[in-house]
């Protein structure tokens, strides 16, 4: 009964979290490094008419109903692709018209109404196709010159921003907190000489969660650590979790993902594809496991060092299907930092010398854990941990060695194993 509470308690959590107020009136406006997102919130559904016109560049939005909140006429944005935008009603039609700096591709598309969420059109100016691709040569001759100094590579990747605010609470706006604490892990670990270390985001600007993962990717991650923080119906509820992807979640992606072999090989670390689709699925079989066994581990060190060093309650690892967590080859978390729902939890998330010493505690788990690695390789050996449920032969493709090969190295009479055992891997 007690494991069925703690799913449900979980799973509102997360619910409440992804459905979080949106709270923004007006029109608003983020600048991302390879877009500009435009959001219109309406009073009530309205479907809208899109027309492209140029000298000048601009795009064209008509639609009936009004937008929330009070309104300028005129909006200065003022970045690389937006000039300014214009607003105009005449009857009952509203007219909204975004000038651009040049001729830009973009999407408009709508979000119904949803819990406090009120129905939105939202439109995506797009840098050049060239400049992304730059933008995704920068990272990776980037992250390949910080190898050459630096032993590892952390990615941290800070939950939500621009129009997306995630968990509120308590006057706390989950976007503007996990930024923040990723900053200081960052600062944190660059001061260590072994680490380089990147954010997905660097301000308050919307990351579509593909586009985390494959930021990942382009800086040849050794680990990806997204952090968020939760919310929950059950005010009481409080403390730090870390949530690792599920085996269902990832398996059921793996169809889309060896439907493009170069996509798939150009996300996958220090893993070589084959040209036949059944040996292909098994090598990512073999790296999402990898992803998770390890996931695991480096949770466990963080939330160890959270509890032990905050006082957080520490409240495990679970399992969720993340798109964040579809990492193939490199180990990674959602960590989720306290709870906004809670008191407690969000008073010490409103502090900036608590969030330092949350800072400083994921940094020493990040440490431990690929100091760990390091231990285990000084030694000779892999050691893996046995886990309720795992078979030799699911170790055995964790691994890319033989069952038999383990059996031997490890002189086992037979292939039963108990959770706790300890198995050095060839």
């Amino acid at each position: 009964m007690g494991s069925v509470v703690l799913f449900l308690l979980v799973f509102l959590c997360l619910k409440a979290e992804v459905f979080a107020a949106f709270t923004t009136q007006g029109i608003n406006y983020w600048s991302a490094p390879d877009h500009t997102r435009i959001v219109l919130p309406l009073l009530r559904e309205s479907r809208p008419e899109v027309v492209y016109l140029s000298h000048p560049s601009r795009i064209v939005i008509k639609f009936k109903s009004p937008i929330r909140g009070r309104i300028k006429t005129t909006t200065k944005v003022k970045d690389s692709l937006v000039d300014r935008i214009v607003v105009s009603r005449r009857g009952n039609r509203n007219t909204v018209t975004i000038f651009l700096k040049g001729k830009f591709n973009y999407r408009v598309f709508t979000l119904r109404k949803f819990r406090n969420r009120p129905f939105r059109i939202v439109v995506d100016v797009l840098k050049p196709r060239s400049l992304v691709e730059k933008q995704r040569k920068e990272r990776i001759m980037k992250a390949a010159q910080y190898k050459l100094k630096r032993k590892y590579i952390v990615v941290l990747d800070p939950g939500h921003g621009g129009s997306d605010p995630g968990a509120i609470g308590n006057g706390i706006y989950e976007k503007k907190i996990v930024l923040d604490l990723a900053r200081r892990v960052a600062r944190y670990l660059k001061r260590d000489p072994k680490f380089g270390v990147f954010l997905t985001r660097g301000g308050d600007y919307y990351v579509p969660l593909r586009k985390r993962v494959e930021i990942a990717h382009d800086y040849n991650a050794d680990i990806f650590v997204s952090i968020h923080t939760n919310s929950a119906p059950v005010k009481s509820l409080n403390g730090i979790m870390a949530f690792v992807l599920s085996e269902r979640g990832a398996r059921s992606s793996l169809a889309r993902m060896l439907e493009n072999i170069e996509n798939t090989e150009e996300m996958v670390k220090d893993i070589k594809l084959a040209k036949s689709r059944r040996t292909n699925k098994v090598v990512l079989d073999v790296a999402h496991d990898f992803s998770v066994v390890e996931g695991e581990r480096l949770g466990r060190y963080i939330l160890e060092y959270t509890s032990s060093l905050c006082g957080f309650t520490n409240r495990g690892i679970r399992k969720a299907s993340l798109v964040v967590l579809k990492n193939p080859g490199i180990p990674s978390i959602l960590l989720e930092v306290g709870f906004l729902s809670n008191k407690k939890d969000a008073a010490r998330l409103k502090n900036p010398s608590f969030r330092e010493k949350i800072a400083y505690s994921i940094y020493r788990g990040i440490k431990a854990y690929l100091e760990s690695k390091k231990e285990i390789i000084a030694m000779g050996k892999r050691i893996h941990l046995v886990k309720r449920g795992e078979t030799l032969w699911k170790i055995a493709r964790i691994y890319g060695v033989t069952i038999e090969e383990i059996r031997r190295y490890n002189r086992l009479k037979s292939s039963m194993l108990k959770p706790g055992m300890k198995l050095a891997i060839p």
